[in-house]
């Protein structure tokens, strides 16, 4: 059958638009060294707790800037301007192009511009590999590099279990999370490489190197069931499934084979070492390495049978393989029942039949209905990365804390709006199309470019992407910056696979103009802002750092080093990171603390800084209005100050973001108080009428908030219930007496809960008094009749609170 001419056309002028972009055009140690650069921004993530934490991304930002800097001027030396190159590009630039129009609407615009930087980041990462990445050799080495990075997170994960290693954090509730932090992520991380390694080993044919791949796979797979995550075997038995499905006759006979060889031995030897976790040290060890010969073992079988049954029908070939492997294990079983008590308390299946009534799915369930909710109110671009944790409380119909949706498809949806969720499902579609068209090519026997062998790299990536996406929509692995890294780096092979097959046909092009701008743009603001950003945060722990050790300085002179010091950092983070709500909170924190310095001595400089802080405080309210530490922390601010109109608005706005946290309505009458308190001694009595009128509403909101919570999820509430302290009730009760509600003061006072307040001295003046305006003036004597000698001062204030009229 002929060629068609038109496709051999195509075909060479994709081979030479490939050797043009070909980095290895450069010098020889050029290509190299930004190859492996690039896979250094690929291996190292989760060894750095996930880049989980802003500083460690801001850090990546500024490593991924100099590599991105670094290929360009490569690619500018040998006249090669391309960029955008298929439809997969375009929609990851998409994805990246919704979390910055996420800014428009941004709760949290600091936390918003954190996520876009993120979102821009991944991108290049995956624009990076679509460059390095030339032939399936680099694709192979790419796969390795994520294979070895897994293996180190699951030995310093496994060594912690064993109690050979104190990282911090690799064991959390008994469960392994290792450098990741978290055990439901670790094990999808384990699980979704896992598939990797059986891939890789799967396609080898070098005995040696088969061999490492094969111990690799069993080592994760090993530690993913000792992770105890049941979403995270979920996904990879629906990986291995999908594995064995879609790869070609003969490998999917093998991988059946290895798999089967690997979930036997796995299952056993981590059933024991789940019963030694709590203090099997060598043991572990021990089993770990005897699990890795009965794997080497296995893999010897298989070649030997392989070697002498050449010849035989590979039909028959499977089924006498599965016959050995099922017959084996069922005698395995039977024999060594008793040493695998453990393996009969894992019950998948039970476990899916009563998912409905489970604490992780109802809570799931809530946390996508509370997103569903925020959606709506933020639907077309978001409300900025950070919104979730700024915004679930107030939809919440029960108290329960967590910071992530536990669905990264609603998670974008909140973030980046409709527009970033489309992106998202774009990518997915394009990266499914793209291995779509590349098996369709691969059939095309008069065509083919690709071989069998690198298909099965393909279609491993696939499944292993295709198994992280599902956890994800479970789960928030891909809030780590780790696992989304992980997922775009799988894109990015795909991508290449695309590229290096040519099944797009002649890239995409812009003009090289536009490239170079566009470029331009995306590194320096990787470089700059991850700059900026990485001294900003650095400069505000040194000064947090330097302010706590204030308090054990008693010389004057040193304590105002120390104040300049810390002025000067928390500035210099508000500068270099100006959106960000917690350095302005953190610099008004400094100017009251000046503030209050030098009141007794400098009128005017105590002025200046007062109003600094008041300034701070605005802006830090602005730009983190629902960030609970934040406005924890201006509270404190106002304190120092004085300012109770300020205070009371901080508290005020707590109730509101945090409506059923009794804590918020408690620091709420009490702020209210303390108010009155100060009023009173300076006698502006206006100002306590509003203020006591105020502390009357805060039992009515928590009646309110009681009748907007679900009554079936109590069971499930975390924290104290909605009841108001008796210190609370006690400021209502003194409020009321103020506004002449001597009758429900009188209630509340005697009630059960108010009994041991009342006791205490400085409380029964309150008390005796409501009674001697109740009528009750017997019984006030007696309360009082101590005071007058004991303590003069309170009965004083007794005197002066019968005299008082009430201020209504």
């Amino acid at each position: 059958m002929s060629k068609k001419p038109g496709r051999n056309k195509d075909k060479k002028r994709i081979d030479k638009e490939l050797r043009r972009t070909d980095i290895s055009d450069s010098p020889k140690w050029l290509p190299v060294i930004i190859f492996w650069a690039v896979a250094l921004l690929i291996f190292y993530p989760p060894f750095v707790r996930g880049l989980f934490f802003k500083e460690d991304m801001f850090i990546y930002h500024i490593l991924t800037a100099i590599v991105f800097i670094l290929l360009w001027a490569n690619k500018i030396r040998c006249k090669d301007y391309s960029f955008m190159r298929t439809p997969l590009d375009w929609a990851i630039l998409a994805y990246a192009g919704a979390y910055l129009l996420s800014l428009i609407g941004a709760v949290h615009l600091g936390e918003a511009v954190y996520g876009f930087l993120k979102a821009l980041n991944l991108f290049v990462v995956f624009w990076l590999l679509g460059q390095v990445v030339r032939d399936f050799n680099d694709y192979e080495k790419i796969l390795r590099v994520i294979l070895f990075a897994a293996t180190g997170v699951a030995i310093i994960g496994l060594l912690a279990l064993a109690g050979y290693s104190n990282y911090p954090g690799a064991i959390y509730g008994g469960q392994i999370s290792s450098t990741l932090q978290y055990p439901n992520t670790l094990a999808a991380y384990l699980a979704v490489i896992s598939l990797i390694g059986v891939t890789l080993w799967v396609k080898e044919t070098t005995v040696s190197i088969k061999t490492i791949y094969g111990i690799l796979s069993y080592f994760l797979i090993l530690v993913t069931l000792c992770s105890h995550s049941k979403g995270a075997w979920i996904i990879f038995a629906v990986g291995l499934v999908l594995l064995v499905v879609g790869l070609p006759g003969r490998f999917r006979i093998k991988s059946a084979y290895y798999l089967l060889l690997l979930v036997a031995t796995t299952l056993v030897i981590s059933s024991k070492i789940t019963i030694l976790a709590a203090g099997g040290g060598k043991i572990i060890i021990l089993l770990t390495f005897v699990g890795g010969i009965i794997v080497i073992t296995g893999q010897l079988l298989w070649d030997v049978i392989t070697h002498i049954t050449y010849k035989i029908n590979p039909g028959k070939l499977t089924i006498s393989m599965a016959l050995i492997i099922i017959l084996a294990g069922g005698l395995f079983l039977v024999k060594f029942e008793n040493i695998m008590p453990d393996l009969r308390s894992i019950s998948v299946i039970q476990d899916i039949s009563k998912l409905e009534e489970s604490l992780s799915y109802i809570s799931r369930m809530d946390f996508n209905r509370w997103a569903l909710g925020i959606i709506k109110d933020y639907p077309l671009t978001g409300a900025g990365a950070g919104a979730w944790n700024a915004l679930y409380h107030s939809y919440q119909d029960y108290q329960v804390y967590t910071t992530e949706v536990h669905n990264h498809f609603l998670q974008i949806w909140v973030e980046s709006g409709t527009i970033g969720l489309l992106a998202f499902i774009f990518i997915w579609a394009m990266a499914i199309f793209a291995v779509y068209r590349v098996n369709k090519f691969r059939s095309r026997e008069n065509e083919q470019r690709i071989t069998t062998e690198q298909w099965v790299l393909i279609w491993g990536t696939m499944v292993a992407a295709l198994a992280l996406g599902m956890h994800a929509a479970i789960d928030f692995d891909l809030s780590l910056a780790a696992m989304s890294i992980l997922l775009w780096v799988l894109f990015a092979l795909l991508n290449a696979a695309s590229l290096i097959t040519g099944i797009y046909g002649i890239s995409i092009k812009l003009n090289p103009i536009i490239n170079g701008v566009l470029a331009a743009v995306f590194a320096l603001l990787l470089l700059f802002l991850g700059s900026s950003y990485a001294i900003a945060f650095y400069s505000s722990e040194s000064a947090s750092n330097k302010l706590e050790q204030l308090s054990t300085i008693n010389n004057v002179k040193r304590q105002n080093e120390i104040l300049a010091k810390v002025e000067t950092g928390y500035s210099r983070a508000a500068s270099l990171d100006p959106y960000y709500g917690t350095y302005h909170a953190n610099l008004a924190q400094t100017a009251a603390i000046r503030y209050n310095q030098f009141l007794p001595v400098n009128q005017s400089l105590s002025t200046q800084y007062y109003q600094k802080a008041v300034n701070e405080i605005r802006q830090a309210e602005a730009l983190s209005y629902y960030d609970i530490n934040v406005r924890n922390s201006l509270l404190n601010t106002c304190i120092k100050l004085g300012n109770i109109e300020l205070a009371v608005a901080q508290t005020e706005a707590i109730v509101q973001i945090t409506p059923n946290d009794i804590n918020a309505y408690n620091a709420l009458a009490k702020v209210l108080w303390a108010g009155i308190d100060s009023y009173m001694k300076s006698e502006k009595y206006e100002e306590i009428i509003k203020l006591a009128q105020k502390l009357l509403t805060v039992e009515d909101q928590v009646e309110a908030q009681k009748k907007l919570i679900n009554p079936e999820r109590l069971v499930y509430w975390q924290g104290a219930s909605l009841v108001l302290s008796p210190e609370s009730q006690f400021n209502i009760a003194r409020a009321n007496y103020l506004l002449g509600n001597y009758d429900k003061a009188k209630l509340i006072m005697a009630s059960q809960e108010l009994i041991p307040l009342n006791e205490d001295v400085s409380h029964r003046i309150w008390y005796a008094a409501v009674l001697y305006k109740s009528g009750d003036i017997i019984q006030a004597q007696q309360l009082t009749s101590e005071l007058e000698e004991n303590y003069p001062d309170l009965y004083k204030q007794y005197q002066q609170l019968i005299k008082l009229k009430f201020l209504k």
